[in-house]
């Protein structure tokens, strides 16, 4: 058989040959049973394919990079505004497949400025998520005082943290009081969740994103149930 035939002329092969075309290259590979392998080259395509094809490619990466781009810049305002932040709070809030680790302890300590001693209590339930913490509920309580505390995490980021006190007895006892949002380790946004004491001038979000730090590593120290 002729190999330096045009490649129309393999519709003539014998019945002993076979035909393989590749499509990652130029070549096609005819096959002659008992025999080795013998390769003709498929015509070149003409200049107006090649350019729409180079055209189609170059299109194509444009088009990867334009979305990747606008994936990249979405993640970096996604948590940069109170608005995101709350979206991001409600999907945490209504993921059922969460998973929940639980950890109470009772103290005996000393009163603050006094003599008595009393039992202080500690509860903190972790909320898990593809094995990262999204959220930290906690309460402490010592005698009739409560405090209360949640926070929401993204990539180990804190981008959330309401906190709440009070005596038993009074309108906020067991309540959260504000919420802070935090972009990057600062304090964005302070919102009230009840009435403003006239007393309070500002919330100091610095210490607080430590409490929120604090109880996210406070989580390796305990034995979770």
């Amino acid at each position: 058989m002729n190999f330096d035939r045009p490649l129309q002329a393999t519709y003539g092969l014998p019945q002993a040959c076979i035909v393989l075309a590749s499509p990652l290259n130029q070549n096609i590979f005819v096959v002659r049973l008992g025999r080795k392998f013998h390769s003709i080259r498929r015509p070149a395509a003409s200049p107006n394919v090649a350019r729409h094809l180079a055209t189609y490619s170059l299109m194509k990466t444009f088009l990867t990079l334009i979305l990747f781009a606008a994936s990249v810049i979405a993640q970096g305002q996604e948590l940069s505004s109170v608005p995101s932040i709350d979206s991001l709070v409600f999907k945490i809030e209504n993921d059922q497949p969460l998973t929940k680790k639980i950890w109470d302890t009772t103290r005996y300590e000393k009163e603050d400025g006094g003599d008595r001693w009393d039992s202080a209590y500690i509860h903190i339930e972790y909320f898990f998520k593809n094995g990262q913490v999204v959220k930290i509920l906690s309460w402490n309580r010592y005698q009739d005082w409560r405090n209360d505390m949640i926070g929401y995490y993204h990539n180990g980021k804190v981008i959330a943290f309401l906190q709440g006190e009070g005596m038993k007895g009074t309108d906020n006892y067991g309540k959260l009081n504000f919420q802070i949002y935090y972009y990057q380790d600062k304090g964005i946004n302070v919102s009230w969740i009840t009435p403003k004491p006239t007393n309070v001038l500002s919330v100091a979000t610095d210490t607080y994103l430590i409490w929120a730090y604090n109880l996210l590593a406070e989580k390796g120290k305990h034995n979770l149930k």
